[in-house]
């Protein structure tokens, strides 16, 4: 879509809607943050009123300036971007464009009924859509009709539900298709290249693009430890730790699979552990 059009558009609904949008961005990352502001400052429709980079500040933010928008990052170091909803006052639920890394979240956004989501790295242009979108449920009623199906939808589900670290399924893409995954049954994860290998307790094994960091974030279990720089462990599927004598050291699955511990990962996966480098 060109600019002027888009800018025509825009300025048809902000006209309908006569008011500002009060904004809040809530990013760990200050370039995400700033980038966001960025591409908002064109818009005079806009008023940023606060920015956040953790979910117990967003939480306190929100309440404080009860927000029309909220532009959220869904995996932060404290919190999700779900955990958030979860605590938030009902009464003052904001329309939500989630921003995320990862494909899979995405899926859950639409299951949590918000406005729109947002892919790192998105374009400039895919922004303008998720700015269209708002516009359009602030010109009618189904921006309202959102709210109320998105208020019902958190009090409807148990608060625990809403706690990232207790999730216990996450969501691989692989190829054209998603694969939703038992996290309790991956035995470990090895890296391919520019994807990951997730492998499960029986054997199965799901290719995933992905990075080590990513899939540590998206499963966000405390279960899983980096061992080398290509090998994650599920310590609940670990069955010995075995050592040369030689200062190298090997983790030893349930399914027998023996696993090479790296030098640079070996002094603080003893520490997880709790065992003394002797």
């Amino acid at each position: 879509m060109e600019v002027l059009p888009f800018l025509k558009i825009l300025f048809i609904r902000v006209c309908m809607i006569n008011q500002l949008i009060k904004v809040v961005i809530v990013d760990d990352e200050v370039l995400a943050r700033q980038r966001i502001r960025i591409l908002l400052a064109d818009y005079d429709f806009i008023e940023i009123v606060d920015e956040c980079a953790n979910g117990k500040k967003a939480i306190e933010s929100i309440n404080v300036h009860a927000p029309d928008l909220v532009f959220m990052d869904i995996q932060m170091p404290d919190m999700s971007g779900f955990d958030v909803l979860g605590k938030l006052n009902s009464n003052l639920l904001p329309l939500v464009i989630f921003i995320t890394a990862f494909d899979s979240y995405a899926i859950k956004a639409f299951d949590y009924f918000t406005l729109d989501y947002l892919v790192k790295p998105f374009r400039d242009s895919r922004f303008k859509e998720s700015l269209e979108k708002v516009l359009k449920y602030f010109g009618d009623s189904d921006g309202k009709n959102m709210i109320k199906r998105l208020q019902h939808l958190i009090e409807s589900i148990p608060s625990e539900s809403f706690d990232s670290k207790n999730d216990s399924k996450i969501i691989l893409k692989s190829g054209l298709n998603y694969v939703l995954v038992e996290i309790g049954k991956i035995s470990h994860i090895k890296s391919s290249g520019p994807y990951i290998e997730v492998l499960m307790e029986n054997g199965k094994k799901h290719l995933h693009r992905s990075s080590m960091a990513n899939i540590l974030k998206e499963i966000n279990h405390k279960s899983f430890v980096q061992v080398h720089r290509s090998t994650i462990v599920n310590l609940d599927y670990t069955s010995e730790i075995s050592s040369t004598g030689m200062g190298e050291i090997f983790v030893l699955l349930k399914n027998g699979v023996k696993l090479n511990v790296g030098k640079t990962y070996k002094k603080s996966f003893l520490k997880r552990l709790n065992i003394s480098e002797s």
